[in-house]
């Protein structure tokens, strides 16, 4: 027959173990030392154990309407960041969009109009320089990238403005990257 043991450390369970028959435990050598103690199937690590009594974690106060939109405006920078990692696909590769791209982007940009070179190429994620073409269809790619990245900058305030002006918990928090504001923001 199998039981489980809860490890106590400082009156939490640590860990379950399951011992008895087809286990590496034996529960007659565990049971008799401190800090093992059978435990029902409910018991999971987390639990306290006080007074011979198992009790369960106590559930998290739910958020402030300010804690929600604090944590949902957090959410949205870290998927705004996600979204900009994956970069910009243009043709058939995918080029990078972090800060430092987008500033030499932009000086290259202005260069090409300045003084056109007869031929761009720009590096893409796997740090290989891929042909883009002449000095039009180079503005034309810095243009499509740099608009790219700002609408998703966009995206992210749109987004904040609309958790922003709600007064409902619940529809703060379930607002995602992929949500569409139900009315204009």
């Amino acid at each position: 027959m199998q039981q489980r043991i809860a490890e106590i450390n400082d009156g939490v369970v640590n860990s379950i173990i399951i011992a008895g028959d087809g286990t590496n435990y034996d529960p007659d050598k565990l049971l008799p030392v401190p800090g093992y103690v059978e435990a029902p199937a409910e018991v999971e690590p987390g639990w306290t154990y006080q007074d011979g009594q198992f009790v369960p974690p106590l559930e998290p106060e739910p958020p402030t309407l300010d804690e929600a939109k604090a944590q949902k405006r957090a959410e949205l920078k870290t998927a705004r960041d996600a979204v900009i990692a994956e970069g910009f696909t243009y043709g058939d590769h995918v080029f990078p969009l972090d800060p430092d791209v987008s500033l030499s982007l932009t000086q290259q940009f202005i260069g090409s109009q300045a003084m056109p070179a007869r031929h761009y190429a720009w590096k893409d994620i796997d740090n290989i320089y891929r042909d883009i073409g002449d000095a039009a269809t180079f503005q034309a790619f810095a243009m499509s990238m740099m608009l790219y990245g700002q609408s998703v900058y966009a995206r992210e305030e749109m987004l904040q403005n609309y958790i922003n002006n709600k007064d409902d918990i619940d529809v703060v928090l379930g607002v995602t990257w992929e949500t569409v504001p139900d009315e204009p923001v």
